[in-house]
């Protein structure tokens, strides 16, 4: 069973690592770390200074939710026009 239909596996999930977000988002690490610093996906800055950055899972998800709305409104505002 996986961590979408499991909340309790989800919850022990170590946070992602900036790399593996990159990697499920199909993004750019620039683009990852670009989303973190506007405060768009929220992190964990882990250790000294600015920290490692770490994505929970609750988080991901809920921004991959953010950015299907987003592109939703758009689309439908597009077609809207037309």
């Amino acid at each position: 069973m996986e961590a979408a239909e499991n909340p309790t596996a989800a919850a022990e999930r170590p946070p992602y690592r900036v790399k593996e977000v990159a990697r499920i988002l199909g993004v750019s690490l620039a683009t990852v770390y670009e989303e973190i610093a506007t405060g768009r996906l929220p992190a964990l800055a882990i250790g000294e200074g600015s920290g490692a950055k770490r994505v929970e899972h609750a988080d991901l998800v809920a921004y991959k939710q953010r950015c299907r709305i987003r592109a939703i409104r758009s689309n439908s505002s597009t077609q809207e026009v037309a």
